[in-house]
């Protein structure tokens, strides 16, 4: 879920932390770890396949799905700059101001629930047509509330998506 940090008529910054992910992951990590570690202190070397392998795939889902997302719209310098941090990672994206249209939600459709991210949508004239501002989707209705918060910003009639 995206977090309002500034709101100005100048200045608009979100921000995503998913803390919850991060926590319950690195809670996995360790409950494995720890399991593994305690096999392996009573004899038992099949611990050592616990703790790599469940620690393992716990530091692999936390590398590949926790990434801070920042995205901060500036009037002053006409820019919309994405900011995306992973562990190992930092990448910023610049955009002109001027080439967003608005903000909408794009959905996937699954078998039993939808998810959703929301993205920006740019004008006839930019490179692309649609930018996320979160690259994975989710469930719940943070997709749709960042859209709505940058569709109010930007002074835009919400697309109600």
């Amino acid at each position: 879920m995206m977090t309002v940090l500034e709101n100005r008529p100048a200045r608009l910054v979100l921000e995503r932390r998913p803390w919850i992910l991060g926590i319950g992951l690195i809670l996995f990590t360790l409950i494995f770890v720890g399991a593994g570690i305690a096999m392996i202190t009573s004899g038992d070397l099949t611990g050592l396949f616990l703790s790599l392998g469940g620690g393992g795939m716990g530091f692999v889902g936390f590398w590949a799905f926790v990434r801070r997302t920042r995205i901060i719209f500036d009037v002053d310098t006409a820019t919309i700059t994405i900011r995306r941090k992973t562990l190992t990672r930092f990448t910023e994206e610049v955009l002109p101001l001027a080439q967003v249209d608005r903000a909408s939600v794009q959905t996937s459709h699954g078998d039993k629930t939808d998810t959703h991210r929301s993205v920006l949508v740019m004008t006839p004239d930019a490179p692309e047509t649609y930018v996320p501002i979160v690259p994975v989707y989710a469930s719940g209705r943070g997709a749709a509330r960042a859209a709505r918060e940058i569709n109010t910003w930007l002074g835009v009639a919400d697309d109600d998506r």
